[in-house]
């Protein structure tokens, strides 16, 4: 008997001539004079698909397949990313396989850390190659499109004094970006001098620009600088946050070498040339520590008033505290935290530590070393009271002083 082989793909009608006839599956069969055999479908050969690329944060992509991927899954070359729209090119610096899925053994993802990040909003396209199924399938679908996700640029801090103003970025600019310095901006927040920028400029590292004001910024003030619109990173990313704050510090003298001269019994005495410095300080920078001056002005004893109690402290004449400048500054220097050594500790003792705590460092805020000045007093115990100091600076940090035994404090100064 001769056999007619036939192979269908889907089903269909098979037309021969012949006397006998075979089927193996369902199908249609005519035959005169000749055997025919209809054998079923041939099954399509197993792939492996790309089905998702998704953004995980500005510097990596995860791919997601139908089955795990093998073969040069883990080659940077086995992935190619297209610009479809303007974007930056992107190049993939290592892959890593995701971890599995519930219910796997093996990962379906692969993630791709890129070098650097691409530009925001802008389609890409991935392109994969040399990547096979767990079993060697090939790979069918390998090309998806996606979104780029990207951080922009930002001003992070700013500061200046005199006629000039630095500011700095959370990333690298590119310098064509920069612009000229008349759309840029610096301006006071409340009664500076109006200034123009006349000068903009990247240090090193595209991260730091210094400006060039006219006039000189007006010191103990702030101001708000203003970076333009049109400042880019280099992928392309528009700035998002275009403003930063600062105080102007109060100007600092300079160092001389002049030569000295003075005066004795009416006429001119050279001591010839020597160095002296104006030592400088402003609400930014002090010649101390903050916490030396508040204890320097905690413990020297400032001057009794006529009508103040005075501890016994013996000696003729009678002590009554006091700096010998007084007598040319017109006021009054120190605490009188030294009137109460001896004295109980109860309510009114508290409160004139609260006072004469806050009458010391009275001075730092007319100086303008600090905004605001706050004592707390509290009894420990029969014989012993803490007292704390906070210290509110011009730029609004706080800075605190505690001494837990003020009484022993007294009896050492």
């Amino acid at each position: 008997m001769a056999i007619v082989d036939i192979t269908f793909d889907d089903a269909g009608m098979a037309f021969a001539m012949g006397d006998d006839i075979t089927f193996d599956d369902a199908g249609f069969a005519f035959a005169v004079g000749a055997d025919i055999t209809v054998q079923g479908d041939t099954e399509p050969p197993l792939t492996i698909d790309l089905i998702s690329v998704t953004s995980d944060g500005p510097l990596a992509l995860v791919l997601t397949f139908d089955v795990p991927p093998a073969g040069a899954v883990l080659d940077p070359a086995s992935y190619v990313l297209t610009a479809l729209d303007g974007g930056v090119p992107l190049v993939v610096a290592s892959v890593a396989l995701g971890t599995p899925g519930p219910g796997e053994v093996f990962p379906k993802t692969a993630r791709l850390a890129l070098a650097h990040q691409g530009t925001n909003g802008k389609t890409y396209s991935v392109i994969v190659t040399g990547v096979t199924g767990p079993e060697g399938e090939a790979l069918a679908s390998n090309q998806m499109p996606f979104v780029a996700v990207a951080t922009r640029p930002a001003l992070v801090s700013a500061s200046g004094a005199g006629q000039g103003v630095t500011v700095a970025f959370n990333e690298p600019i590119a310098p064509a970006t920069l612009g000229a310095p008349a759309i840029w901006a610096v301006a006071p927040l409340a009664a500076g001098a109006h200034v123009t920028v006349t000068n903009v400029a990247l240090l090193a590292g595209n991260q730091v620009a210094v400006l060039t004001t006219l006039p000189d910024l007006t010191t103990v003030e702030s101001y708000r600088v203003t970076a333009p619109a049109t400042l880019a990173d280099p992928m392309g990313n528009t700035i998002a946050g275009r403003n930063a704050d600062f105080l102007a510090p109060r100007n600092v003298e300079p160092e001389s070498a002049a030569a000295w001269a003075a005066t004795g019994d009416g006429g001119l005495l050279d001591v010839g040339a020597g160095w002296f410095e104006l030592v400088p300080w402003s609400p930014t920078r002090l010649p101390v520590a903050l916490d030396q001056l508040v204890w320097i002005s905690l413990f020297s004893d400032r001057r009794a008033d006529p009508d103040d109690e005075l501890p016994d402290h013996g000696g003729d004449p009678v002590y009554r505290g006091g700096w010998w400048a007084d007598t040319y500054s017109g006021g009054s220097f120190g605490s009188k935290l030294w009137l109460l050594a001896r004295s109980p500790v109860n309510a009114t003792t508290l409160l004139k530590v609260r006072q004469y705590a806050a009458e010391a460092l009275a001075w730092m805020v007319d100086a303008g070393l600090a905004a605001r000045v706050d004592a707390t007093a509290e009894r420990q115990d029969l014989g012993r009271v803490a007292l704390r100091v906070v210290i509110t600076k011009r730029d609004g940090m706080n800075e605190a002083v505690a001494y837990p035994d003020l009484w022993s404090f007294l009896q050492a100064a």
